[in-house]
């Protein structure tokens, strides 16, 4: 939910200051999105034993074992 909040907020400021800054961050943070997205396809790897005895839970959250959504 929180880079649904950034998205709207920074489209937000782009609406009405339209400052370069502004806009550069919401495309460093786009293409820092895209890259995690891929990424994380890329490197598909299980998760650990300890979280993958948790099978009712690997039903409903089909993740892999990259930990974040951010590479900071």
């Amino acid at each position: 939910m929180l880079p649904f909040i950034y998205i709207v907020s920074l489209c937000t400021l782009i609406v009405f200051r339209r400052d370069i800054q502004t806009i550069m961050y919401f495309g460093g943070f786009c293409v820092s999105e895209v890259c995690n997205y891929s990424l994380k396809r890329f490197f598909k790897q299980v998760r650990p034993e300890r979280i993958a005895r948790l099978d009712h839970f690997q039903n409903i959250f089909k993740t892999f074992s990259l930990r974040s959504d951010r590479l900071i």
